[in-house]
């Protein structure tokens, strides 16, 4: 299964049941915490605040747009729906004899 987020993908959180679709691709983001704003208040913000992979993502039901932090621990609580499926659909169709044992 690709492990890659490509526009269009549809995510399910595992805890929540929430669904969010991806737009875009996978960019690098400053992800800053409140010690980091205060560093930049006080003339280090080139110190301050972590880099990371970041996805942009769409929730269908409200329209509001989130910025996810790819970490290692992601794909724990995010499944990728739209990779499963081509997964699942390119399994079938590699199978010939799936057709016939209907």
């Amino acid at each position: 299964m690709r492990v890659s987020f490509r526009d269009g993908d549809l995510l399910h959180n595992i805890q929540t049941s929430q669904q969010l679709i991806v737009q875009g691709e996978t960019y690098t983001k400053r992800f800053m915490e409140a010690q980091d704003y205060e560093m930049e208040a006080h003339g280090m913000g080139e110190f301050a605040g972590i880099y990371g992979s970041a996805l942009r993502a769409v929730s269908p039901k409200t329209g509001q747009v989130r910025v996810l932090r790819i970490s290692m621990g992601f794909h724990r609580t995010w499944r990728n729906l739209t990779a499963e499926s081509e997964e699942a659909s390119a399994e079938r169709s590699e199978m010939p004899w799936s057709s016939t044992c209907n």
